[in-house]
């Protein structure tokens, strides 16, 4: 498969008339919660309004993608995954009031996301991963960092989604802090992940460890943030649980070094 060309086609669907549709949307969506106090009804209209957009990005996806790409299929959150080795893993539209508004595009074949396409309309950016080519905003390539983890870190971002977290989740957090003492930040927003991912991959940020989460609204990151040089696995050092929404870990290479250091000196810590 020819991933210049998918990429390319890619961003002419953006283009063609996506982004304006997407932008055009939450113009109105922003003039019709003005209008109401921060009340229930304003919250139940900001997700009717978030549904008809995600509704009208998926429904544009649904019909360009397989002109783009025609062995692979689009899956959505909440379908079941479809058996074909080639597989579009699709986040059309995101937004949290503590959060990220986004749309995530990976083409992943067998899961592995071999192209990650990451819309912030907030930053008005368009970030890309592409295997073998690397991580890109606006022409300007992203590559991770190489620091370790100290206290002078530029931050460690975890998210804690609502519910209690798994014993093995709070025994990393507090090897890393206690080894580490790096500083770090809690955030109860999972749809965040990507965007923390990002930074990651450009450099601006050193580890995000996250747990109950979807897949897709991360494939298009995971791409993106491995095209840039970074790790990206699940606590044990794998894919399985990566896939499946449970746990996630990204850092630069001399970071994930670090992580197997720190569970080696607590006596086999459950992650990598």
């Amino acid at each position: 498969m020819d991933y210049t060309k998918v990429t390319d086609d890619l961003f002419e669907v953006l283009e063609s008339g996506l982004l304006a549709g997407i932008l055009e949307r939450m113009q109105a969506m922003g003039a019709d919660l003005a209008a109401l106090p921060h009340d229930k009804a304003r919250e139940e209209l900001r997700q009717q309004r978030h549904t008809e957009i995600n509704d009208f990005a998926a429904n544009c996806l649904a019909k360009a993608l397989p002109g783009i790409a025609p062995e692979a299929t689009p899956w959505f959150k909440d379908e079941p995954q479809p058996t074909s080795e080639w597989q579009w893993i699709l986040c059309p539209f995101t937004s949290n009031l503590m959060g990220k508004t986004y749309t995530g595009i990976a083409l992943a074949q067998n899961n592995q996301p071999r192209i990650g396409l990451y819309v912030d309309y907030g930053e008005g950016a368009v970030t890309t991963g592409v295997e073998g080519e690397g991580a890109f905003c606006n022409d300007i390539q992203y590559l991770c960092g190489n620091k370790i983890l100290n206290a002078q870190s530029r931050v460690m971002q975890f998210i804690i989604p609502p519910g209690k977290p798994g014993r093995q989740y709070i025994k990393l957090i507090k090897s890393l802090w206690n080894t580490t003492d790096c500083k770090m930040l809690n955030n109860v927003v999972a749809q965040n992940i990507a965007a923390y991912m990002i930074s990651v991959a450009k450099g601006t940020q050193e580890l995000v460890i996250a747990t109950g989460f979807s897949y897709h609204d991360i494939a298009a990151a995971v791409c993106i943030a491995e095209q840039a040089g970074a790790v990206v696995t699940d606590f044990n050092g794998t894919r399985e649980k990566l896939f499946t929404g449970e746990e996630m870990i990204c850092c630069n290479k001399r970071i994930a070094e670090q992580i197997k250091k720190v569970e080696a000196d607590t006596n086999g810590a459950d992650f990598f």
